[in-house]
């Protein structure tokens, strides 16, 4: 069917019966027949969402991400769970630029568990990179959000160590000891 709401409603069905290959399916058709592009960015993001959670299907679901984000490259929608699907597979480059949209807006409008946990990330994309002053950055940014941020203090200590910076390292780790 081309008709929008009768392939809404089929689409709702298929999902209460957890016939999900047919979600998809019928996301599909929707998208085709859409022409407006936040729209078509909306419904590929929603079948990601299909994909990633229901189906299991992270490069399926990476694909309607990424196909959202060339309609629009700052579609937040998109860029969060496709960042998260890039760091699971360490495809750091890949994440490198989405984290930095991510964490711009996260440090503006997300609560500080959110910003300093975004930004915690945004540091271990750059250690992925072997971007380690950068990450260091970013392991502070995060602890600065949200002081006492372990994961933060942690990753700090764990680079201090691997360059030898040995006092940086133990006050890091005192740190997390008063935690």
């Amino acid at each position: 069917p081309r008709y929008h709401p009768a392939i809404k409603a089929s689409r709702e069905i298929y999902a209460d019966e957890g016939k999900w290959e047919e979600v998809i399916s019928l996301y599909g058709r929707e998208v085709d027949f859409i022409e407006a592009p936040l729209e078509k960015a909306e419904l590929l993001t929603k079948m990601g969402e299909v994909l990633e959670k229901e189906i299991k299907s992270d490069p399926r679901a990476s694909s309607c991400y990424e196909q959202a984000l060339r309609l629009d490259p700052n579609y937040l929608n998109a860029i969060k769970p496709l960042s998260e699907i890039y760091f699971r597979h360490q495809k750091w480059e890949k994440a490198e630029p989405l984290y930095l949209k991510w964490a711009s807006f996260s440090t503006r409008e997300d609560p500080p568990d959110i910003a300093a946990e975004v930004v915690f990330k945004q540091g271990k994309v750059a250690e992925g990179l072997t971007k380690d002053k950068e990450a260091l950055e970013f392991y502070r940014k995060s602890h600065a959000i949200k002081p006492g941020y372990l994961p933060a203090i942690l990753a700090r200590s764990e680079l201090h160590i691997r360059h030898g910076e040995w006092r940086d390292a133990i006050k890091a780790e005192r740190e997390a000891l008063t935690i």
